[in-house]
């Protein structure tokens, strides 16, 4: 509950919606399409894995287009939500943050955000060096 003060004060019910999801890039499943030779190929960019997502929570998607070597999707696992979107708006918003990554020119294999976090956190234990002293 918040209070908002100004002429008048009243209390404003603030309830966010909020959605955790687990990324784990390093898995070893490969996923291949087929080809009009009957031949296999790499998924095209954007393709999703999702073995009934509504039951397991997790879906694989492949962000990234590769040409050389197979292509490694990358496992989102819904762990908690209460925002109500969709399993086709979430999948499409992962995919599409794939692409937000300033340092690359095409889809990175994890969302941006996340992508920065990590480089963030190298950034942070590179400088910091373990020198940190607890405040108790």
């Amino acid at each position: 509950m918040i209070k908002v003060i100004g002429e008048k004060t009243k209390t404003v019910n603030y309830n966010p919606k909020w959605q955790i999801v687990t990324v784990n890039r390093k898995i070893n499943s490969r996923f291949f399409s087929i080809v009009n030779n009957g031949g296999l190929a790499n998924p095209i960019s954007g393709s999703f894995i999702t073995d009934d997502i509504d039951k397991s929570n997790t879906f694989q998607l492949v962000p990234q287009f590769v040409n050389s070597g197979t292509a490694t999707p990358t496992k989102f696992t819904v762990m908690n939500e209460n925002s109500g979107i969709s399993n086709e708006a979430l999948i499409s918003y992962t995919y599409e943050q794939s692409f937000n990554y300033y340092n690359w020119e095409g889809a990175v294999r994890v969302p941006a955000v996340l992508q920065y976090a990590n480089k963030l956190a190298k950034f942070a234990s590179e400088n910091i060096g373990g020198n940190i002293e607890d405040d108790k």
